[in-house]
């Protein structure tokens, strides 16, 4: 065995993995999307099955997210817009409000619309009815604890993070999910999350404050 053959060996980054990150890196990176989210969780006894559906939008750290919810079995809908540092709201189309955006929010958007952590290229497959590249996070581990540093009264949780790319490295599809221990109500409970977002542009994004 030769000294050479004792070195550890460099993981080698694929192109996608480079060209994806370097598309999320630039000052004028933008999408559109429509998202789905699942989760179930227990409080005092009681089981809650919930789902969010609706659009959101990014640009320059600011962003936009309209969605309808429902709570076994009750509806209402949100409206957010976020930019800098203030957060507008407006809840079953009741007149805005304009609060102070978390730390926590702006951490979560760049982790995972804007993230630096690298992935590992699984190969194309078939998304959407596309052909598309498979992205997972390559530290499960590190994104998870991220997360949960980036959501307010979350304690723990593991989650894997699964981006779909085309040839350029412009992604198309990202997916989370897992399980986080969080606050509800007062009341720590583990929640189930499966967290869906489909890019339908990555262009013409406009944001601006409603009031």
């Amino acid at each position: 065995l030769s000294l050479h053959d004792a070195l550890p060996i460099s993981p080698t980054i694929s192109p996608i993995v480079t060209k994806y990150l370097a598309f999320v890196a630039q000052p004028g990176f933008q999408i559109r999307t429509k998202y789905n989210e699942d989760s179930s969780f227990t409080v005092s006894g009681t089981a809650y099955q919930t789902n969010q559906n609706g659009t959101m939008s990014y640009k320059g750290g600011g962003s936009t997210d309209s969605h309808r919810q429902t709570v076994n079995g009750a509806v209402s809908t949100d409206d957010e817009i976020d930019i800098g540092s203030t957060k507008y709201e407006s809840q079953n189309g009741a007149a805005w409000t304009k609060s102070a955006r978390s730390a926590t929010d702006v951490a979560s958007d760049k982790l995972l619309l804007t993230p630096t952590m690298l992935f590992v290229d699984k190969g194309i497959e078939t998304k959407n009815g596309l052909q598309l590249h498979r992205l997972d996070v390559a530290d499960e581990d590190a994104f998870s604890k991220a997360l949960v540093k980036a959501t307010n009264g979350a304690t723990g949780g593991q989650f894997t993070y699964t981006v779909w790319v085309a040839d350029d490295g412009i992604p198309a599809d990202f997916k989370f999910e897992g399980w986080m221990q969080e606050s509800v109500s007062g009341f720590s409970t583990k929640a189930t999350i499966v967290d869906e977002v489909r890019i339908i542009a990555t262009s013409g994004v406009t944001i601006s404050a409603p009031i």
